[in-house]
């Protein structure tokens, strides 16, 4: 999954922001690690974890050196849809009929609720 972290400019006590530092703990409470360091103030965490919920904490740099981190923000990844099927194979042909298999594919954080299947003559 991914999620989308955007914060505010905040004051820059008279010198100009040069970066920001993001950081989240990994949806596991472990300790945590840098996933933006750049001039933007919003930024697309990638590789997320669905169900896991992550702490994010950001911190605005300028040439006097770092500012205190943010409150953190506690957020979930987004699931993405599901990986594309492979193709589907005839497990049972008839007169006016026909059973399909497939194997399911990955998930992607979220459950699967149903399939589409089109045919074509």
């Amino acid at each position: 999954g991914r999620l989308c972290v955007e914060w505010d400019v905040p004051g820059d006590n008279g010198e100009e922001i040069q970066s920001y530092v993001l950081e989240h703990d990994g949806g596991k409470g472990e300790s945590y690690s840098v996933c933006y360091n750049g001039p933007d103030t919003v930024f697309t965490v990638s590789g997320l974890t669905s169900g896991l919920v992550y702490k994010f904490r950001v911190k605005a740099c300028n040439a006097e050196g770092a500012g205190q981190y943010s409150p953190v923000l506690e957020a979930s990844g987004a699931a993405e849809p599901p990986a594309r099927c492979e193709a589907p194979a005839v497990s049972k042909a008839k007169a006016g009929g026909v059973s399909l298999r497939w194997g399911e594919p990955d998930q992607r954080g979220a459950e699967i609720k149903g399939y589409k299947v089109e045919v074509s003559a």
